[in-house]
């Protein structure tokens, strides 16, 4: 009686990309259907979004902003991933030196003064987006003619994709004194906008609702409202987080149908 009433379907799915290793992704279901009436949902699955050819392979000389893959064969012989500074950092920077030299000291000694101030960038290469999600509903028929349905969802996003920003200094290695005051200077410097991964992990909350009323013969009148929230697991600056801000929203829609 209760295998009749109990389903369990249990799958998984391997993906490959040529430029990453392979990934497992899991997912499971299951359905549990008391009587005619009423039927229960609870289900969980993961997944992996491989990054696009230009979010791994791009170079895109823009005059003064290059846009380039996150990948390390794209690196290779740039450096914009482990020899380069972050602009909020060379924002810092620039700041300190004016306003040492405001107060007489030259360009060059401040910015030796300051260069602590100055972050290495340290982009990671660029690796797969994962996302795992549980859901749970439940369908009801109620008068023979109507029915509803509820449910509840929890996204958990990691690695999502975005852009990074740095410059590098066309010659030397960060951290040397030839490096620290090439970012005294604009025309020595090289600024890289490259897609690399958020270091922060992110939640989508969502709930929906959805009534449907069969009101002459197969005429159906049906509404559906959503509410969905992005949110991140711990604040963050707007350089970090990577195109995924935090929001809130409800909506609603309302349909015919045959």
């Amino acid at each position: 009686m209760f295998e009749e009433k109990f389903k369990l379907v249990a799958s998984i799915r391997y993906d490959h990309n040529y430029d990453f290793p392979g990934r497992w992704n899991p997912r499971l279901a299951a359905v549990y259907s008391p009587n005619e009436k009423w039927n229960y949902r609870i289900s969980y699955q993961s997944g992996v979004r491989f990054p696009a050819l230009f979010e791994a392979l791009s170079y895109v000389n823009n005059g003064n902003v290059r846009r380039v893959g996150g990948l390390a064969k794209v690196n290779e012989g740039l450096g914009f991933l482990e020899n380069s500074y972050t602009l909020n950092s060379l924002d810092l920077f620039a700041a300190a030196v004016n306003k040492d030299v405001a107060a007489g000291s030259t360009r060059n000694d401040a910015g030796i003064k300051n260069r602590n101030l100055l972050v290495v960038a340290n982009l990671p290469q660029l690796e797969p987006e994962a996302v795992q999600a549980w859901d749970a509903g439940v369908k009801s028929i109620f008068l023979k003619t109507k029915w509803y349905w509820i449910g509840i969802l929890l996204q958990q996003y990691t690695k999502a994709f975005g852009p990074g920003r740095s410059r590098r200094t066309i010659d030397g290695k960060v951290g040397t004194d030839a490096a620290v005051l090439n970012m005294l200077d604009r025309n020595k410097q090289i600024r890289y906008r490259v897609f690399t991964n958020a270091t922060n992990t992110y939640f989508n909350y969502g709930s929906a609702l959805r009534l449907s009323y069969n009101f002459y013969k197969k005429y159906s009148l049906s509404g559906n409202l959503n509410y969905n929230d992005l949110r991140p697991k711990t604040t963050t600056t707007s350089s970090s987080r990577v195109l995924i801000p935090r929001s809130g929203r409800a909506t609603f829609n309302l349909a015919t149908a045959k």
